[in-house]
């Protein structure tokens, strides 16, 4: 059967097979094989070099093994055409496999080229990540600190707000109730005393200098303390408020327990021997004699000196004891002259007492009382400011 050929072949004639054309045709089929050797070693050393590179080039490869296979099953000069001379072109064939291995290495070439800049791109794309990560990693702290300290600023700003606005509400508070305060509402109607006996009402209203209609909150309570107390029969003083127009005075009296003999008259002291008033009125006290506080000292309101206040608390424990065995109100004198030896006078008994100093008060004051009830109507001196000695001297 005749075949048609590619445009590299060429049909010359038709002719009956020999002898000779049968040992031309093998000479030829041999000059093929030879090249077709050449070609399959070029492809193996090309496929060893697809294999080293990428996966993308492993594609090009199968695509090029393919196109060979496809050569390959189409090739005529494998065949024996029966009536068909070949006339062999074996420049075409040298140039054809130059060029397929130009293109073959062109193509392994661009590959490798695809694959170097596919690499570089993502060696490139990498490197920018990294960069982009660098900045990014970057930013963030830059940012963070820039949030940082705008929340703390907005916090202080926060703060500084409720601080304005907190201080302006108390203010507001402050002058409306100062103003509610200052009303007359509040203005003074009634002032009353509690706990004055010496002392009229009258007396301590007018000592506290209180004005009815004045408001409230405008008095002073030190400054009305200081006034009540220019008596010296005022110990203390206590001022409340009742709302809303009334002013309590609790007064705290000091009393006279003692007097002090000052030329014809007498000056009323109490225990702690505060002077409270010079009168000529005598009363039932005993009377202090024998003390050194100077008589320009002696004004009311004034107070004793250290050293009469000394004795005047021993005159105090001995006037206790006597109080204790039912003989205080016989005592009329007490001579502190002498701390060593504090004389007391019985006037209604007739009898002068040499008590000596404080030491066994309460035993001294048990043998005095035996003493009165034994000698009783007879005049005379008791001596008890020798513990060895005691005795009772008549009078002659």
């Amino acid at each position: 059967m005749a075949k048609k050929h590619a445009k590299s072949q060429t049909v010359d004639f038709l002719y009956f097979n020999s002898k000779e054309e049968k040992s031309k045709n093998k000479e030829k089929e041999n000059k093929k094989k030879a090249t077709k050797n050449r070609l399959n070693t070029t492809s193996k050393k090309v496929a060893k070099t697809k294999v080293k590179n990428s996966k993308t080039n492993k594609k090009v490869d199968k695509s090029t093994a393919g196109a060979k296979k496809k050569k390959e099953v189409f090739n005529f000069d494998d065949e024996i055409i029966i009536g068909v001379n070949v006339l062999p072109d074996n420049k075409k064939d040298k140039s054809s496999s130059k060029k397929s291995n130009k293109s073959k290495q062109v193509k392994t070439n661009k590959v490798d080229k695809t694959a170097k800049n596919t690499n570089s791109k993502r060696e490139n794309k990498s490197d920018s990540k990294k960069k982009v990560n660098k900045n990014n990693t970057s930013r963030p702290k830059s940012t963070k600190k820039q949030n940082s300290k705008s929340e703390k600023e907005l916090k202080k700003s926060r703060i500084v707000k409720n601080i304005v606005k907190w201080t302006i509400l108390i203010i507001l508070l402050i002058g409306a109730i100062i103003f509610f305060m200052l009303t007359p509402l509040f203005n003074v109607l009634e002032v009353s005393v509690v706990g004055n006996d010496k002392i009229t009402t009258d007396k301590v209203i007018s000592l506290s200098r209180i004005n009815i209609g004045e408001n409230t909150y405008k008095i002073n309570k030190t400054q009305i303390q200081k006034n009540v107390k220019e008596n010296a029969y005022i110990d203390s003083v206590s001022v409340r408020r009742i709302l809303p127009n009334k002013i309590e005075l609790t007064v705290k009296e000091r009393v006279e327990t003692y007097m002090l003999e000052f030329g014809n008259a007498y000056m009323y002291i109490n225990n702690q021997g505060y002077m409270l008033e010079l009168s000529e009125d005598k009363l039932e006290l005993p009377i202090i004699v024998g003390y050194n506080t100077s008589e320009e000292d002696l004004k009311a309101g004034n107070r004793l000196i250290i050293e009469d206040l000394e004795k005047l608390d021993d005159v105090l424990k001995i006037v206790e004891a006597s109080n204790n065995n039912e003989i205080g109100s016989l005592i009329s004198i007490i001579d502190i002259s002498d701390k060593s030896n504090y004389k007391i006078t019985l006037e209604s008994k007739g009898k002068l007492v040499h008590f000596g100093d404080n030491k066994d008060i309460n035993d001294s004051i048990l043998i005095l009382k035996k003493i009165i009830e034994q000698e009783e109507g007879n005049n005379g001196e008791v001596f008890l400011n020798n513990k060895e000695k005691i005795f009772f001297r008549e009078q002659v």
